[in-house]
């Protein structure tokens, strides 16, 4: 490779990550070059082989080689949700900041994060240090559980850790110490109402049932024991979510914080500078109601904020989140299939 590289996306000058990742990244549009010496590195070799045929001239690309200036191809990665990157057949990918998840290796994409910030001169120390410890919390995170959930995202490689579903909704946190409500917490009231409902219905059908087959007295006797049986379902119910510690989200906007806190305690706070983008994937599961995640795509990863029955609701939900964070709406709906 020959002379200084320049970034495909915006033409600012690429910088040269420390070794030994053989990566070139631009601190002004957050994109990086990958050079094909890194290619057989990656475990999961869904990236196209180093000099592949020619394209044509359709498939051409309007950016340039960051190394010897020459016309870009485009380059379809494939998988669940197949990605368009540029390619040139002698120097290597240039993958936008958006891109970041078709590396297929989560821990690559994660160290390639951890490089491009913590070398970046544009940053103090302070902020390098808050980026450092938001990559360490959510290389650890995940797990069975209420709390964090393990899922299959759209990219299998990538693992999505589930911080908002629990109950404590999440709100913006303004420069003038107001806040502004991004979807409200899970009623514990609703839900013990529902299942109230449910127990009287079941109650009176189980009544019913029993008078016409075995008589009032053995029917009085089923509709009792139903009764007691799911009350006391229900008031488990109620003592489980009164002593449960309810999850919330809280964007700082002031400091382009996404905080989480689980009860009082905070137990993550990430940086809107890893957020590349908030979108909305719909879950098909048959034989359940189709659900609506809201995902704020860290690349290596992705942040499952909120799950509702409702596209319409999910997607003005990620729009919130996009408009605090100061980071881009990805509008295309992404569907998965159980």
């Amino acid at each position: 490779m020959q002379g200084h590289p320049i970034c495909p996306a915006c033409a600012a000058p690429l910088r040269a990550f420390p070794p030994p990742l053989a990566v070139h990244g631009c601190d002004a549009c957050g994109g990086f070059w990958l050079g094909p010496e890194v290619w057989p590195l990656i475990p999961t070799r869904r990236l196209p082989s180093p000099d592949p045929p020619p394209a044509a001239d359709a498939s051409r690309s309007a950016r340039h080689c960051a190394w010897c200036r020459q016309p870009l191809a485009a380059v379809t990665v494939p998988g669940p949700t197949a990605t368009t990157l540029e390619h040139c057949s002698q120097h290597g990918l240039w993958f936008d900041a958006r891109d970041l998840g078709a590396l297929g290796d989560a821990q690559l994409a994660r160290n390639i994060t951890a490089v491009k910030h913590d070398s970046n001169p544009r940053l103090d120390p302070p902020e390098k240090m808050l980026i450092g410890s938001a990559l360490r919390s959510l290389g650890m995170a995940g797990g069975f559980g209420i709390g964090n959930v393990l899922r299959k995202p759209g990219n299998p490689e990538r693992v999505s850790t589930n911080v908002g579903v629990h109950g404590g909704g999440a709100v913006a946190q303004l420069p003038d110490g107001r806040t502004e409500p991004i979807f409200a917490a899970t009623s514990s009231g609703r839900m013990v109402r529902m299942l109230l409902l449910l127990t009287l219905g079941l109650t009176g059908f189980s009544f019913a049932i029993g008078y016409f087959t075995v008589g009032g007295l053995q029917a009085t006797l089923m509709a009792i024991a139903v009764a007691v049986t799911m009350g006391l379902g229900t008031a488990m119910m109620v003592g489980l979510m009164a002593i449960a510690r309810r999850r919330r989200i809280v964007v700082d906007v002031p400091n382009r914080l996404l905080r989480v806190y689980d009860g009082a305690d905070q137990t993550m706070a990430v940086p809107a500078c890893l957020i590349l983008s908030v979108r909305v994937q719909l879950f098909a599961d048959p034989g359940y109601a189709d659900r609506y995640d809201v995902l704020a795509n860290l690349g290596f990863g992705e942040l499952w904020l909120e799950q509702t029955l409702e596209g319409s609701e999910a997607q003005q939900v990620a729009q919130r989140f996009a408009h605090y964070l100061g980071v881009p709406y990805d509008p295309e709906l992404e569907r998965k299939a159980e």
